[in-house]
């Protein structure tokens, strides 16, 4: 039997190994406060009294899934917020990703939450490391790079706000990013497969910030790849790249099916000629600082959040990119093309520019928000040319230079020793500068004590919640203890909707309605409001109260009425709604947003169920991707 050293194949598997390794155990070690299993402890950030963290509203969206668990294909109503949508047409979550799936279902939206973020800064590292790989850089090259991407300001400062999406869809498209390289290195069939199923991941990634900068920086400078310059003409490759970006789209149908059907009737917040972007000047800038001062402040920037522009990976990949340009040679030469062009048009992207120039052809655009979320792909790009020029200065390490043949043999150890120590400072300095800037952003904080009004409250029916619209911290405990939603800050905003009347509510100070006050913490009371009920019978004009429970798409209600009259059910009709009284199908009432139909006299049982036609559908047109990706995966194609 071969010993390892006698085995190079056996032996470099080994030592590739222990460079994944080396990344996956570095980036557990940096998100080491988030593996905690106390519902009650939550990555949120409450160092800042000017910053209200998004954390608990952006990932409210997960909890369908603890509804999956519950009652199976009624999860496809989210009926948590704002009187309820389709949740398979989630626009902000990142629902369908299969870090989310995993992670909730595992362990729950509280817990699940922070496996899926330390999942995410993994995979920055390993993608970074794969970009590494397919160049054939030197091993510590490729590590080092991977480590700087795990603790690059445009992760970490992300949760200054909690956008736990953004850090997946970042993460998702430094991924793509590799795959492409991958693709374009392999030329085969298989290649393109992994190219679309990266594809897949940053599409389910949500939000879709990320997603516009990559569309507007990654196929520009690949463009330069992919023309044969001795004809100018497109390389065969352009063809089944252009077919992975189908297929990524259709695979992914039944999400974007409801989402199309659902965007023209939601409205959303804007930035009017993107005042909040940074000039294109000073983007570059947030590359290389790190003082808390100038992320908080306005100087070079209109806006004081370092979510936006806390983007530092320090000087020293920024300087390890620019002996990129001298030690670049051969196969290396196209990717300090790729990745050079990938650095200037990110930065342009993440000015707003481009955005800018197609106001006049569609004004919707200004409601990307922050293009500076783009930032991402640049510090990707970056560490790409980084990992170029260290990979050049320790070959120039290990090749005998002019005049070094002169040196007695011990002074030339000497030098190289003293040399190749003081490169692996740099790197270690490179790197600590990294963890010490990003680390006050990977912290775990319990939740604020005025949580522990909602689970004190009983739950014995469907009942709409209200809350201060910047108590975005509540958003948690709320959907973790089954209630919905009703006023409260969330971008969603669905034309011509009512948010649906709130039986509670929490909120500082005095409330505004005929309320009873039946708790409180520190500033924050929390109301009832009795005449408020999910689910009423209009009998002449008297309400009669109904008795309800519902869970996503499934809703029953129990009434027992004087007379006949009608049941109002809180809960916004959409297409998709049909319900039983007694078992017997009846029609929906039409002439309000709610949910209703004709209630007879006496006690009767109504059962509302959400059945869409559109993600069945959905699924249906996912086939022919599935057809091409197994068929690329079989034939293994060579272009």
């Amino acid at each position: 039997m071969m010993s390892i050293k006698q085995d190079p194949k056996l032996k470099n598997t080994l030592l590739t190994a222990v460079e994944i390794a080396a990344v996956v155990l570095f980036a557990i070690w940096f998100c080491r406060n988030w593996l905690t299993l106390d519902p009650l402890m939550t990555p949120e950030n409450y160092t800042d009294v000017m910053v209200q963290p998004e954390y608990a509203m952006v990932i409210r969206s997960n909890a369908i899934w603890n509804t999956f668990r519950e009652c199976g294909a009624c999860f496809l109503w989210n009926g948590s917020l704002k009187g309820g949508y389709p949740a398979f047409a989630e626009m902000q979550g990142s629902v369908f990703h299969p870090f989310v799936i995993l992670f909730t279902l595992l362990f729950g939206v509280a817990n699940g939450s922070k496996f899926i973020l330390v999942a995410a800064f993994i995979t920055a590292g390993l993608a970074q490391w794969w970009i590494g790989f397919i160049m054939e850089l030197r091993r510590v090259a490729r590590v080092w790079a991977a480590w700087v991407a795990i603790t690059a300001g445009t992760l970490a400062t992300r949760m200054e706000l909690g956008v736990v999406g953004i850090i997946l869809s970042t993460v998702m498209a430094s991924l793509a990013i590799a795959a492409v390289m991958n693709l374009i290195r392999k030329r085969n069939g298989r290649a393109a497969v992994i190219f679309t199923l990266a594809l897949v991941l940053l599409i389910l990634s949500g939000q879709a910030y990320v997603q516009v900068g990559f569309l507007l920086v990654v196929p520009l400078s690949l463009l330069p790849l992919l023309i044969e310059h001795s004809s100018w003409k497109l390389d065969r490759l352009a063809g089944p790249l252009l077919l992975a970006g189908l297929a990524a789209i259709i695979l992914c149908a039944f999400t974007i099916l409801p989402m199309a059907r659902l965007l023209p009737r939601l409205e959303k917040f804007d930035d009017v000629g993107f005042a909040e972007a940074q000039p294109m000047e000073y983007v570059p800038i947030n590359l290389v600082i790190s003082s808390i001062d100038y992320l908080r402040g306005t100087i070079l920037k209109p806006i004081p959040y370092p979510d936006r522009t806390g983007n530092f990976v320090g000087w020293l990949p920024v300087i390890f990119a620019l002996f990129a340009f001298r030690y670049a040679k051969g196969e290396r030469n196209r990717w300090l093309l790729f990745f050079s062009l990938g650095v200037i048009l990110s930065v342009v992207a993440t000015s707003g520019w481009p955005l800018k120039m197609l106001i006049p052809l569609w004004d919707g655009v200004q409601t990307i928000r922050f293009p500076q979320w783009f930032a991402g792909i640049t510090v990707t790009m970056l560490l790409g040319l980084s990992g170029i020029g260290l990979d050049g200065i320790l070959a120039n390490l290990d090749s005998p230079q002019p005049g070094q043949e002169l040196l007695p043999p011990k002074v030339s150890f000497i030098r190289k020793m003293v040399l190749g120590i003081g490169v692996v400072v740099l790197m270690a300095w490179g790197v600590k500068s990294t963890v010490d800037f990003s680390s006050r952003w990977v912290l775990i904080n319990p939740q604020i004590g005025s949580v522990d009004l909602i689970y004190r409250l009983p739950l014995d029916h469907a009942s709409w919640f209200e809350i201060d619209q910047f108590a975005h911290f509540l958003n948690l405990p709320l959907a973790d203890r089954g209630f919905k939603l009703g006023k409260g800050m969330n971008p969603l905003i669905l034309k011509g909707i009512s948010t649906p009347p709130a039986e509670f509510a929490l909120y500082p100070g005095p409330d505004v309605e005929q309320s009873i006050k039946i708790g409180s913490y520190e500033i924050f009371n929390l109301y009832w409001r009795p005449q408020n009920q999910y689910a009423y019978a209009l009998v002449g004009t008297e309400k009669v109260t109904c008795k309800a429970n519902a869970v996503g798409g499934n809703i029953d209600v129990t009434c027992d009425l004087p007379h006949s009259g009608q049941l109002f059910v809180m809960e916004n009709i959409w297409d998709g709604w049909y319900v039983w009284v007694d078992g017997q199908p009846a029609k929906l009432g039409e002439y309000t947003q709610w949910l209703s139909v004709s209630a007879p006299i006496g006690k009767h049982t109504y059962q509302f169920r959400y059945i869409p036609w559109d993600v069945p559908l959905g699924f249906l047109l996912t086939i022919p991707g599935w057809f091409l990706v197994v068929w690329w995966w079989k034939k293994n194609p060579v272009w």
